[in-house]
């Protein structure tokens, strides 16, 4: 860059240079010429005149060529001049044509002169007393060759001169680089985010580029200021936009991309975030396309592909153009208002029939049924029925409330859980016996898990309570138990009809049966697995439900194995 400029200030500069030193030389040139063909003009004619002077007096009678012939021929020598004598100016009249010369004006006898200089020869005529013209004629090769020496000195001293002014331009020009150079590197770092000072030359006076360098050093002063603002506003924005919960996705007035945190590339499914793509080009989904373009705020609710319920906002950028897209997963609240619907329901109706019935039984007995001792031995084995019903319903309401809100406090220790295992099934014997059921434990004798006694007590029971309920009968309800490096694998495995993989999903749910009639039938309240799932996670385990083979399912539980007991 700073070649061509260095060699623009150069051509520049020669071109000034040439131009008014070829002027210079012209007029110098034309001024010499014509000055010393002025002076020889006068020259010439001062000799004609004198010439003429000189040859008046012989002019009175006859004239003594010899004489004349010897003066002409001294003044010849005398002045390096060709003068020749003509008696008439007819006589001189070729001589004067030729050379360009007027006539001896007629009305002029004497003192009358006139010359020219031509390109070879500059001649001079005076008129003589007696009629006769005197020709003075001299070459002009002194003048060429004066000229010709002139121009050869002229020619040599501007090609000095020019070789002068074309390097002092140079280091000039070279100079003006190397300065600009410097301020361009500085500059240039600047820019690129370099916000260091610009120091100026040491010996540097105070001159334009000076000057301009304070300017740079204030626009980098101005620069870091802003730049450190942008780059704190940027922190901001980004530590903001990633701890939010919801996606954020910000398009210009293109549809491209200009910001998408890491809560909407999850949200949509992106493995990047494609900052500076169209947003078209890799979102197909509608409803997402129609915020995009719309103008003014709205808001969707929507499924997307990957079966994730999202809730989205959208508001335009007044000042720039585009949109910003803030976009909630509702899946889960979603699922909890369904499941917080259906608990509602549940509830109702779980307790709807019990009263129901209690205040059916009640009525009749009111009625007179009560003195049917038969009758009301059947009311009243119906109303006891339906309250302990209701009781059951009611305590494991007040154990899950307990739990959701951290009141139900459990007492961790070691404890061995084959003789857990024992208890559990003591508890549930007689539906055991009821329904002709077998239970088998297989389990080691040294496992042990940590965990609160009395809640693995309950998870128990209710675990195999559901699988002697809802398995086979007469069947084979089996507890096995393993260890799988820190964790301790429990497993209740009934022979009944199963789970479909779609009940697999919410029978941990509160209220939730897959089968509502024979749960009925059995006596669950719903709430078994719900309160079996909250306690089991309070110990820091997890639980599930698979399918078994061929037929059956097989409730697990892992919990943290503990090596000592307690």
């Amino acid at each position: 860059m700073f070649q061509r400029i260095r060699l623009r200030l150069f051509l520049l500069s020669l071109a000034v240079i040439v131009t008014v030193g070829g002027g210079v030389i012209v007029l110098v040139r034309h001024d010499v010429k014509t000055t010393a063909e002025k002076r020889l003009a006068a020259q010439l004619s001062t000799t004609a005149r004198t010439a003429a002077a000189l040859l008046t007096p012989h002019d009175a009678g006859a004239v003594d060529v010899p004489h004349v012939e010897r003066l002409l021929h001294d003044l010849s020598t005398t002045t390096a001049n060709q003068l020749r004598y003509f008696a008439t100016p007819a006589a001189a009249a070729a001589e004067l044509t030729n050379a360009g010369l007027p006539l001896p004006p007629a009305n002029v006898p004497t003192d009358w002169a006139t010359s020219i200089v031509g390109s070879d020869t500059a001649f001079a005529a005076a008129r003589v007393a007696s009629g006769g013209v005197i020709i003075v004629s001299r070459s002009t090769t002194e003048i060429r060759d004066a000229t010709a020496r002139l121009d050869r000195g002229v020619v040599a001293a501007a090609l000095f001169g020019l070789f002068v002014a074309m390097f002092m331009t140079w280091a000039a020009t070279a100079l003006i680089a190397r300065s600009m150079r410097k301020l361009v590197a500085d500059a240039r770092d600047v820019v690129r985010g370099n916000t260091r000072r610009l120091a100026p030359e040491q010996d540097a006076e105070r001159d334009e580029l000076r000057d301009l360098r304070d300017w740079f050093n204030y626009l980098a002063a101005d620069a870091e200021r802003h730049t450190s603002d942008l780059a704190r506003g940027r922190a901001l924005l980004t530590s903001v936009l990633e701890s939010m919960s919801q996606g954020v996705i910000a398009l210009d007035s293109n549809g491209v991309v200009e910001a998408m945190n890491d809560q909407a590339r999850k949200i949509i499914g992106l493995n990047s975030a494609p900052i500076g793509e169209v947003f078209d080009q890799f979102i197909t989904v509608p409803q997402l396309l129609e915020l995009a373009r719309a103008t003014t705020s709205r808001a969707l609710e929507f499924a997307l592909p990957n079966a994730v319920k999202v809730h989205v906002r959208m508001a335009p950028k007044r000042d720039t153009g585009g949109v910003v897209l803030v976009i909630e997963d509702v899946t889960n609240v979603r699922e909890l208002e369904t499941i917080r619907r259906d608990f509602v329901a549940n509830v109702s109706h779980e307790l709807r029939t019990p009263v129901a019935v209690i205040r059916a039984n009640a009525e009749t007995l009111s009625g007179g049924a009560k003195r049917d001792p038969e009758m009301a031995s059947k009311l009243i084995d119906g109303l006891h029925r339906n309250a302990e019903r209701l009781a059951r319903i009611l305590a494991d309401l007040l154990d899950l409330s307990r739990l959701d809100a951290g009141h139900y406090r459990l007492d961790l220790g070691n404890v061995q859980l084959v003789s857990a295992i024992e208890q559990a099934a003591h508890a549930v014997e007689p539906l055991v016996k009821q329904r002709g059921c077998t239970l088998v434990i297989d389990a080691a004798p040294s496992l042990r898990v940590r965990a609160d006694a009395k809640a693995l007590d309950q998870v128990l029971v209710n675990l195999i309570d559901n699988a002697v309920k809802y398995g086979a009968a007469p069947g084979t309800v089996t507890i096995a138990a393993r260890a799988e490096g820190a964790v301790v694998r429990i497993e209740v495995i009934d022979d009944g009809p199963g789970l479909e993989p779609a009940h697999q999903k919410r029978v941990f749910e509160r209220f939730y049966r897959a089968d509502s009639s024979r749960s009925r039938e059995a006596g669950g309240t719903g709430l078994g697995l719900a309160i079996v799932k909250h306690l089991i996670e309070s110990m820091g385990g997890d639980v599930g439900v698979a399918s078994a083979q061929p037929h059956g399912s097989i409730f697990w539980v892992h919990l943290q194995a503990s090596q000592t007991i307690a």
